[in-house]
């Protein structure tokens, strides 16, 4: 196991300069705005990430960190798995953040699964078995996002207090009782506000955050890239599983097969408590 936490916040830009992709924040990079944006080609509804021409996406949007530049170098330094190559990643004077990455053909793993046979599913849940594995083994010292910013999840406000960073697991279960009391203060909330705070501790390893077939592209029956490292950062080693079907559709292949089962240690424990709080939050 390697603690990169420490490692990374050592070697941060300063705040507001991005994390410099290929130099150093000079000042002369290209602005953002709505007018350049109608230029742009969408890939997705509500994503913030536009094609800007054959080799080159673009994510942009006041909700873009700079810990989801940091994150997929981090991946990219650390581990096999594949992820885009960043080529320039900063925030702008108006608060957007701007992150520029290669371009990868492919089709996220929701459209094929279920044309996969059992041999072609059972080299996609290998890979990411594989990867996964490289990816828990980075361990960090704090629950937080990559760049010890606090953590990004949908648990948590977008607005208000500050989640994190949590020095331990057990302040981490904390947090999430706090994030439960917003929405209003019953019996009910306290019972699962107890069930949260009596989660046992754990490691803290590198998380994605966000593993789901639409995050992940493949071609030709492999994995290519793995998307959306927007709410990745270091959490307790249970998250992964929780979070692999807490927003996940029920009616989907990737329940159905029980995918984060065979690619993941099962937390069922943990993820009936975070099922009782997701329906308090949401």
């Amino acid at each position: 196991m390697a603690d990169a936490q420490g490692e990374l916040l050592d070697n941060l830009a300063k705040p507001g300069d991005g994390i410099g992709y290929p130099v150093p924040y000079n000042g002369s990079r290209m602005t953002v705005d709505h007018d350049f944006l109608k230029k742009c080609r969408s890939l997705a509804s509500f994503s913030g990430a536009y094609r800007l021409n054959e080799n080159t996406v673009m994510k942009t949007g006041e909700a873009v960190r700079m810990s989801e530049a940091t994150a997929m170098r981090l991946v990219a330094e650390r581990t096999s798995m594949p992820v885009p190559k960043v080529r320039d990643a900063y925030v702008q004077a108006d608060g957007r953040g701007v992150i520029f990455m290669d371009y990868i053909e492919g089709e996220t793993l929701d459209k094929p699964w279920e044309r996969y046979g059992p041999e072609g599913k059972q080299l996609v849940v290998a890979e990411l078995q594989r990867y996964l594995a490289e990816l828990r083994a980075i361990e960090g010292s704090s629950v937080s996002a990559v760049d010890g910013s606090p953590c990004c999840d949908q648990f948590f406000p977008l607005e208000g207090a500050n989640y994190g960073p949590y020095q331990s697991v057990d302040d981490f279960h904390r947090g999430l009782a706090q994030a439960l009391s917003t929405k209003g203060d019953n019996s009910w909330h306290q019972m699962v506000s107890r069930f949260l705070t009596s989660l046992g501790g754990q490691n803290i390893v590198l998380t994605h955050n966000d593993l789901a077939p639409r995050n992940i592209l493949v071609r030709d029956g492999k994995i290519v890239a793995v998307l959306d490292w927007e709410l990745c950062g270091f959490f307790p080693d249970s998250w992964e599983y929780i979070k692999a079907y807490l927003w996940a559709d029920w009616n989907s292949a990737w329940v159905l097969d029980k995918v984060p089962d065979q690619i993941l240690t099962p937390r069922l424990s943990e993820l009936a408590v975070l099922l009782h709080a997701r329906d308090i939050i949401w």
